[in-house]
């Protein structure tokens, strides 16, 4: 999927011009709060949106009995491209 496909189609004004204002520096990687300011939601709802989604890259630790599981996403901008454009509203 390339930048015209989701220019075209993107729900999310600021988006475009987010990527266009980055230039050839745009991550690769997001991380869980840059995706919650491109799509102005919370933190916690990108980690639950993109916790099972894949090529999101988890670098957390497991849980355990006695510590709960501790969440480091990296987002591709790949997949958050195409999360853009599978969820938008028609």
């Amino acid at each position: 999927m390339n930048l015209e496909t989701v220019t075209q189609d993107a729900p999310i004004p600021g988006y475009i011009e987010h990527l266009e204002a980055a230039g050839d520096s745009a991550p690769e990687f997001y991380t869980p709060r840059e995706v919650a300011e491109i799509l102005k939601v919370s933190t916690d709802t990108v980690l639950r949106k993109f916790s099972t989604v894949p090529g999101v890259i988890d670098l957390g630790s497991p849980e355990n009995k006695s510590k709960r599981q501790y969440r480091t996403l990296r987002i591709p901008r790949e997949v958050l491209e195409r999360f853009i454009v599978e969820n938008r509203v028609a």
